[in-house]
């Protein structure tokens, strides 16, 4: 029911090759059940509102059995591992998981799945693109994500990874400026920063408008604007910062797609001077 958990488990198994559909209820997935979708496999939380996971997992056990449908079960460490005796539980992950449990988790599940099967099916790997096209193939870009949020960071470095990109973090507008010194000393210039405009000691603003003072704009990296307000001038006030686009949060994988295109269209122009 938590929609940034979801998102993020959302973002980590389609990057594995998966097609996730979240559903954010337990109602809402017994509904895709009664409708005869077929799934090769569930996630369940075990917290959640109105009906919860245990619940939620007997109500499937009466539509299919653990060989037609595995299921992994997420839980606060040591709660409720008891109500899942005779539910056909393949494994009770803790929380928060991490994505290498996860992952791992997902496998063990399906090598079962697979040798408990009467013939076997088409290899996983048949299942995933050989290598999806990644736009940090067609755009090599260095990034730098500011970001002071712990749950942004992740959910943007989920976006940014699976685009192919490996990216530098800083907590806040001076660890970003500190970063961008070190890599023009060091001869790696960061091309795109990722500024949150609200964070501690030293504000995406008043960072950009360091880095405006102290490079030119051919040296300068191509700054983003990342904003949860959206209001009416927040556009307008980035832009007068020094900032050279903006989008808004929660950050979405197609609008990140755009900026970045945009970002390269414009420092191409920009060192062309």
């Amino acid at each position: 029911d938590n929609a940034t958990n979801c998102r993020i488990l959302t973002l980590q198994t389609t990057r594995w090759g998966m097609q996730p559909r979240a559903a954010s209820s337990a109602e809402q997935a017994l509904a895709w059940l009664d409708a005869g979708e077929v799934f090769d496999a569930a996630v369940l939380d075990v917290h959640m509102p109105v009906m919860d996971g245990y619940t939620l997992l007997t109500k499937i056990r009466q539509r299919l059995s653990a060989a037609q449908l595995p299921v992994l079960i997420l839980s606060s460490s040591g709660s409720g591992f008891d109500r899942s005796a005779g539910l056909g539980v393949t494994q009770t992950l803790s929380k928060p998981v991490k994505a290498a449990a996860l992952q791992e988790a997902i496998h063990r599940l399906m090598e079962r799945r697979e040798a408990g099967l009467p013939s076997q099916p088409a290899p996983l790997a048949a299942l995933v693109p050989a290598k999806p096209a990644r736009l940090a193939e067609e755009l090599p870009l260095r990034i730098l994500l500011a970001e002071d949020n712990v749950v942004n960071q992740r959910v943007a470095t989920l976006i940014l990874n699976g685009l192919g990109y490996e990216l530098q973090l800083a907590a806040n507008g001076q660890e970003a400026l500190d970063a961008v010194v070190q890599s023009i000393g060091e001869g790696k210039t960061v091309d795109v920063i990722l500024m949150d405009v609200q964070m501690p000691v030293l504000d995406g603003l008043a960072a950009t408008r360091e880095l405006c003072s102290q490079y030119p704009s051919p040296v300068r990296p191509w700054i983003i604007a990342m904003t949860a307000n959206a209001l009416e001038g927040d556009r307008e006030i980035c832009l007068a910062a020094g900032m050279d686009d903006y989008i808004s949060k929660p950050v979405r994988a197609a609008a990140l797609v755009e900026g970045l295109r945009r970002a390269a269209a414009g420092l191409a122009q920009r060192r062309m001077r």
